[in-house]
């Protein structure tokens, strides 16, 4: 399991940071942004490698609807919602 903060922008970086894996979960915080380019880059580089495209949201206020959700939406093949920070780890090994 690795850990990339923000993901490569670069196409070729995004090569080598998906090299080997077979899922990509984005996971991002309640109150965190997104660059709607970069998921949708991430999330396209891993769908060319037959990878499943998850993301996580972690917290207990959710909004129903902001930016961070929509490009999260658009860019997965499922989002979840994990309230406890604690249980990220968990619901990752869950899904490998």
């Amino acid at each position: 399991m690795r850990f990339l903060d923000a993901g490569p922008a670069e196409p070729a970086d995004l090569r080598e940071a998906l090299s080997g894996a077979d899922m990509l979960v984005f996971v991002a915080g309640a109150a965190d942004t997104a660059d709607q380019n970069r998921t949708a880059a991430l999330a396209e580089a891993a769908r060319e490698r037959g990878m499943l495209v998850a993301a996580m949201v972690v917290g207990h206020d959710v909004p129903g609807r902001s930016p961070l959700l929509e490009a999260l939406r658009e860019a997965a093949d499922m989002v979840m919602f994990v309230r406890d920070p604690d249980d990220v780890h968990a619901v990752v090994s869950a899904l490998r």
